[in-house]
């Protein structure tokens, strides 16, 4: 985990800016985790009691498919998903149950859609 969450090298110096830094990256592998064992409760991966901390995605490819999951602004104020056909991403939305259908947004379509995303339940 320390390659994907960057812990090393620190470019900073104060005492302050460490421990803040390392708590930033403390709270990037919770929440990693966290997505990781949501998608182990939803059913959507298969469970292999030898390899717990593997199942679902790891950590890299949680990250990439993360990183694809961008919203794209268009012209006439419209907006779309990227890549959410992607396979990865779509394991992470499903586990979490957000359905996100192929089509054009307006603003008030973004809001209802964040609106309706239920993280701990």
């Amino acid at each position: 985990m320390k390659g994907d969450l960057e812990t090393r090298p620190l470019y900073v110096r104060t005492l302050e800016h460490v421990t803040a830094h390392l708590l930033i990256c403390m709270i990037a592998l919770i929440m990693l985790r966290i997505i990781q064992k949501r998608m182990i409760s939803s059913g959507n991966v298969p469970l292999d009691p030898d390899a717990y901390w593997s199942t679902g995605l790891n950590g890299h490819r949680l990250q990439e498919a993360l990183n694809k999951w961008k919203v794209d602004l268009l012209s006439g104020e419209l907006y779309r998903f990227m890549d959410v056909d992607d396979p990865d991403l779509k394991l992470v939305l499903d586990s979490f149950g957000i359905s996100i259908p192929a089509k054009l947004y307006r603003r008030a379509g973004l809001k209802s859609i964040k609106t309706g995303i239920k993280i701990f339940m």
